[in-house]
């Protein structure tokens, strides 16, 4: 019925001249035809917006964005919205050079405008750039929505006064003291599962809690330094949430999870990444603590999932265990999500920039 319905709509449209000049008016619609059907015979995108047709089924018909970008009032933003291919968006944006101010307020990702001909003028107005750590270590970072975050994990050995962190490795016991286990992990180290193309993108070390917020207890929501250079800190899950929202609300919310990752690198069966926002996430393994063995690498393969520690302790997650536990969160298939993990065990830590003032 909806169908016949549409296709009645068109032809009182094209009929009656609501579109000038139109070459189609004398043509005479059949009715009951689907949406790619009725543009396959020469009814534009327009006359089937301006007769009810849904972005989303414009693009499911397969229109060209170059066709859906000239319906009036369509901004490209909407098109992204309405599923098209992030490729073919970048592809038409390189062609037609759009202001980079109104793609950014429409809420376009840095990534995305990256790849689309804009990189040096997004350095140039700080929405990219690099620090350094004290180990030497360069690290891309990344302006999302009202938060920077650096887009790779973090790999220094030293905090940045300079004091050292231990270093282990898997299997070794280690004293069964909670807030002694405070080390780091080079997933790269002597590991099987790692592949060198993996470690030559330098997926970052694994921190213990303690190491990577430089303390054993920490209040909920406190802002804490850390392990991270001078300037940044650990995500409190404000801020984890924060950056949900932005991302699932200027990305279609079905996939966000994507726009997050990298495009290479994650499992076939996971969510491909598309790195829309230039966070640019890749997979990473995490150790937990055995008594009697020390570290133990627990994924089957690193390319399932990413973890990073959060700065919080446990709180309603597991209340019987709240002052052994603390919050890290989590990307992997099609999830961005919260939970908490053995203070002891290792993770990887992505710093933010502690304000943008």
């Amino acid at each position: 019925m909806k169908k016949v319905l549409l296709g009645l709509v068109l032809l009182a449209t094209i009929s009656f001249g609501c579109v000038e000049d139109d070459p189609h008016s004398s043509k005479v619609l059949e009715l009951g035809l689907s949406t790619k059907e009725l543009y396959a015979k020469g009814v534009t995108a327009q006359q089937l917006y301006m007769a009810g047709t849904t972005l989303e089924k414009l693009v499911q018909a397969d229109v060209p964005v170059s066709e859906l970008a000239d319906i009036d009032p369509v901004c490209l933003h909407d098109i992204l919205m309405a599923g098209a291919a992030v490729e073919e968006l970048s592809d038409f944006i390189k062609l037609t050079s759009p202001e980079l101010n109104d793609l950014l307020e429409q809420g376009f990702g840095i990534g995305f405008l990256a790849r689309s001909g804009y990189d040096e003028r997004l350095k140039n107005e700080g929405y990219l750039g690099t620090l350094t750590d004290i180990d030497g270590n360069t690290y891309d970072w990344v302006k999302t929505g009202n938060q920077i975050w650096m887009a790779d994990a973090l790999r220094t050995s030293r905090y940045s006064d300079g004091e050292p962190i231990t270093k282990e490795m898997t299997g070794r016991e280690m004293v069964m003291l909670e807030d002694s286990v405070k080390c780091y992990l080079d997933p790269c180290d002597a590991n099987p599962i790692t592949s060198e193309e993996y470690c030559n993108a330098l997926p970052g070390y694994c921190y213990t809690y303690t190491a990577a917020t430089r303390q054993y207890y920490a209040g909920m929501g406190q802002k804490i330094k850390g392990v991270c250079p001078d300037g940044w800190r650990l995500p409190t899950k404000e801020d984890i949430e924060i950056l949900r929202e932005y991302t699932s609300s200027n990305y279609p919310p079905e996939s966000y999870q994507s726009s997050l990752m990298a495009p290479y690198l994650w499992d076939e069966s996971t969510m491909k990444g598309d790195d829309f926002y230039g966070f640019s996430a890749i997979p990473n393994g995490n150790y937990y603590y055995d008594y009697l063995t020390g570290f133990l690498y627990i994924s089957n393969s690193p390319a399932w999932a990413a973890y990073y520690w959060t700065s919080e302790r446990n709180d309603a997650f597991d209340n019987e265990f709240i002052d052994y536990r603390a919050t890290y969160w989590s990307l992997g298939g099609n999830q961005l999500f919260m939970s908490t993990a053995d203070k002891r065990s290792a993770l990887c830590v992505r710093c933010i920039l502690e304000s943008l003032d």
